[in-house]
Protein backbone atom coordinates (compact mmCIF):
# COMPACT_ATOMS: atom_id res chain seq x y z
CA UNK A 1 0.00 0.00 0.00
CA UNK A 2 1.74 3.17 -0.80
CA UNK A 3 1.97 5.79 1.89
CA UNK A 4 -0.42 8.39 2.51
CA UNK A 5 0.10 11.89 3.96
CA UNK A 6 -2.28 14.29 4.91
CA UNK A 7 -1.51 17.58 6.54
CA UNK A 8 -3.64 17.81 9.60
CA UNK A 9 -2.48 20.98 11.04
CA UNK A 10 -0.35 23.67 11.13
CA UNK A 11 1.60 26.65 12.73
CA UNK A 12 3.39 29.84 11.94
CA UNK A 13 4.99 31.66 14.37
CA UNK A 14 6.50 34.74 12.28
CA UNK A 15 9.99 35.59 12.10
CA UNK A 16 10.55 38.89 15.22
CA UNK A 17 11.16 41.25 11.93
CA UNK A 18 8.76 40.11 9.49
CA UNK A 19 6.98 42.86 9.37
CA UNK A 20 9.66 45.56 8.93
CA UNK A 21 10.91 43.35 6.19
CA UNK A 22 7.48 43.06 4.18
CA UNK A 23 5.54 46.04 4.91
CA UNK A 24 5.36 48.63 2.39
CA UNK A 25 8.63 51.58 2.58
CA UNK A 26 6.11 54.10 3.27
CA UNK A 27 4.59 52.47 6.07
CA UNK A 28 7.71 50.09 7.60
CA UNK A 29 8.95 53.31 10.66
CA UNK A 30 5.10 52.57 11.91
CA UNK A 31 5.39 48.80 11.48
CA UNK A 32 4.89 46.48 14.64
CA UNK A 33 8.51 44.92 15.43
CA UNK A 34 9.68 42.46 17.70
CA UNK A 35 13.11 43.84 18.80
CA UNK A 36 15.68 42.38 21.69
CA UNK A 37 15.33 45.47 24.67
CA UNK A 38 18.73 46.23 26.64
CA UNK A 39 17.39 43.39 29.17
CA UNK A 40 18.30 40.69 26.88
CA UNK A 41 14.31 39.81 26.69
CA UNK A 42 11.95 41.07 23.33
CA UNK A 43 9.63 44.18 23.32
CA UNK A 44 7.04 44.57 20.64
CA UNK A 45 6.85 48.09 19.10
CA UNK A 46 4.13 50.27 17.50
CA UNK A 47 4.72 53.02 15.51
CA UNK A 48 8.18 53.09 16.89
CA UNK A 49 6.92 52.91 20.57
CA UNK A 50 6.76 49.72 22.91
CA UNK A 51 3.37 48.60 22.93
CA UNK A 52 1.58 49.12 26.55
CA UNK A 53 -0.27 46.00 26.90
CA UNK A 54 2.19 43.49 25.72
CA UNK A 55 4.93 42.45 27.88
CA UNK A 56 8.06 40.52 27.28
CA UNK A 57 6.49 37.35 29.52
CA UNK A 58 3.60 37.58 26.72
CA UNK A 59 6.19 37.57 23.46
CA UNK A 60 8.04 34.38 25.39
CA UNK A 61 4.90 32.86 25.95
CA UNK A 62 3.57 33.13 22.20
CA UNK A 63 6.80 31.16 21.59
CA UNK A 64 6.14 29.28 24.04
CA UNK A 65 2.87 27.81 22.77
CA UNK A 66 1.78 24.11 23.02
CA UNK A 67 4.79 23.73 25.89
CA UNK A 68 4.27 21.55 29.43
CA UNK A 69 2.95 24.17 31.76
CA UNK A 70 6.37 24.17 33.87
CA UNK A 71 8.19 24.57 30.17
CA UNK A 72 5.76 27.67 29.37
CA UNK A 73 6.62 29.44 32.59
CA UNK A 74 10.35 29.68 31.97
CA UNK A 75 9.56 30.73 28.05
CA UNK A 76 7.54 33.69 29.38
CA UNK A 77 10.19 34.44 32.14
CA UNK A 78 12.46 33.85 29.50
CA UNK A 79 10.76 36.71 27.52
CA UNK A 80 11.97 35.69 24.30
CA UNK A 81 9.63 35.14 21.53
CA UNK A 82 11.01 33.10 18.81
CA UNK A 83 13.88 31.55 21.12
CA UNK A 84 11.05 29.85 22.82
CA UNK A 85 9.13 27.83 20.04
CA UNK A 86 8.58 24.48 20.35
CA UNK A 87 10.42 22.12 18.11
CA UNK A 88 6.55 20.33 18.05
CA UNK A 89 3.73 22.14 19.69
CA UNK A 90 1.37 19.32 19.28
CA UNK A 91 0.25 18.90 22.65
CA UNK A 92 -2.26 16.05 24.23
CA UNK A 93 -5.21 17.49 23.17
CA UNK A 94 -3.91 18.30 19.48
CA UNK A 95 -2.79 14.85 19.74
CA UNK A 96 -6.04 13.10 20.72
CA UNK A 97 -7.82 14.90 18.28
CA UNK A 98 -5.29 13.79 15.15
CA UNK A 99 -5.54 10.66 16.69
CA UNK A 100 -9.47 10.20 16.97
CA UNK A 101 -9.90 12.02 13.10
CA UNK A 102 -7.17 8.78 12.02
CA UNK A 103 -8.77 6.15 14.12
CA UNK A 104 -12.33 7.36 12.30
CA UNK A 105 -10.56 7.58 8.92
CA UNK A 106 -8.75 4.13 9.06
CA UNK A 107 -12.01 2.64 10.07
CA UNK A 108 -14.44 4.31 7.23
CA UNK A 109 -11.75 3.28 4.66
CA UNK A 110 -12.02 -0.20 6.63
CA UNK A 111 -7.98 -0.36 6.46
CA UNK A 112 -7.87 -2.50 9.59
CA UNK A 113 -4.67 -3.28 11.51
CA UNK A 114 -2.71 -0.65 9.39
CA UNK A 115 -0.11 1.31 10.76
CA UNK A 116 -0.54 5.15 11.39
CA UNK A 117 2.24 7.35 12.59
CA UNK A 118 2.24 10.87 12.63
CA UNK A 119 5.74 13.33 11.77
CA UNK A 120 6.01 16.65 13.06
CA UNK A 121 7.87 18.95 10.61
CA UNK A 122 9.21 22.57 11.27
CA UNK A 123 10.68 25.01 9.70
CA UNK A 124 12.68 27.99 11.27
CA UNK A 125 13.68 31.25 9.15
CA UNK A 126 17.09 32.34 10.54
CA UNK A 127 17.81 36.50 10.82
CA UNK A 128 20.12 35.80 7.83
CA UNK A 129 16.97 34.43 5.76
CA UNK A 130 18.50 30.40 6.06
CA UNK A 131 16.14 28.01 6.80
CA UNK A 132 16.07 25.26 9.41
CA UNK A 133 13.61 22.11 8.53
CA UNK A 134 13.51 19.60 10.86
CA UNK A 135 11.78 16.22 10.52
CA UNK A 136 10.43 14.86 13.82
CA UNK A 137 9.70 11.08 12.76
CA UNK A 138 6.81 9.33 14.67
CA UNK A 139 6.55 11.53 17.04
CA UNK A 140 3.33 10.10 17.66
CA UNK A 141 1.18 7.24 16.30
CA UNK A 142 -2.48 6.71 15.91
CA UNK A 143 -2.85 4.15 18.99
CA UNK A 144 -2.17 7.81 20.84
CA UNK A 145 1.00 6.56 22.07
CA UNK A 146 3.70 9.13 22.82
Amino acid sequence: MPELVIDADGHVLEPPDVWQRYVDPTYRGRAIRVRRGDDGRDVLEVDGRPARLTTAEMLGGFGGMGKPMEELAQACLAGRYAESAPAAAVEWRKRRRLVRLAQHYLKWKRLGEVSCRFDVLTVTVRDDGTTDLRHIRAAFDATGAV
